[in-house]
């Protein structure tokens, strides 16, 4: 993408020791001042986008490239602001006589699922306390957590390796696309995709002074 400069005074609203800390020779300094830079961006949502935009086209390529990963995480965490929510997992029904579970076929690497540690084979075997006791659970599954938002957490009870049932904690995304079962391609690039989008989108309403 091309971030189209600011002037270099909208720079200045930036705090002088976050500045000087984001070139500085120290690694830990500069991660430190990425964070700062991070935590003033969001206590002053009026400045930030202009300053942010400004320290993206600074001499330095240390604070071009710290500035622009700081908006792309505020843009990141506006996203999962709203939308439906999402495991990031490809499933399969399976008949456990009685009942049903649903068996995990892949997990899609950096997907809430993957991040929560569950794996590729695992039995889901329940969410949030309720099983299911006949045919449609991937069914159910799905819808339930599409009608939650994203960051909320749910507990998925799995069986692992024939060993005792476990629980997990997941804390959903945001779905990428409507309807993941017409889906097309790899749900990761759509997942990108849509951040990607995102970003453009965020990055023009705050420069335009909409909130």
């Amino acid at each position: 993408f091309v971030l189209v400069a600011m002037p270099v005074s909208a720079a200045e609203a930036v705090p002088k020791p976050v500045l000087e800390g984001l070139a500085a020779e120290d690694f830990s300094v500069r991660e430190k001042s990425q964070q700062n830079l991070l935590e003033w961006a969001k206590q002053n949502p009026k400045e930030r986008t202009g300053s942010l935009v400004a320290l993206s086209s600074d001499k330095d390529p240390e604070i071009r490239m710290r500035s622009v990963v700081v908006m792309r995480q505020l843009s990141d965490e506006d996203y999962l602001s709203d939308g439906q929510g999402y495991l990031g997992i490809s499933m399969l029904e399976q008949n456990l006589n009685p009942g049903a579970g649903i068996r995990v076929l892949n997990v899609m690497k950096g997907s809430p699922a993957h991040e929560s540690g569950i794996k590729t084979g695992d039995l889901i075997i329940a969410l949030d306390g309720k099983s299911w006791d006949k045919e449609g659970a991937v069914n159910v599954l799905m819808e339930t957590i599409a009608q939650k938002k994203p960051l909320v957490d749910v507990i998925l009870k799995i069986r692992r390796d024939n060993a005792e049932p476990i629980e997990i904690t997941v804390k959903l995304g945001r779905r990428p696309v409507a309807d993941l079962t017409e889906a097309r391609g790899n749900l990761q690039l759509l997942d990108k995709k849509a951040k990607d989008e995102h970003f453009m989108e965020w990055l023009n309403r705050h420069k335009s002074g909409q909130e």
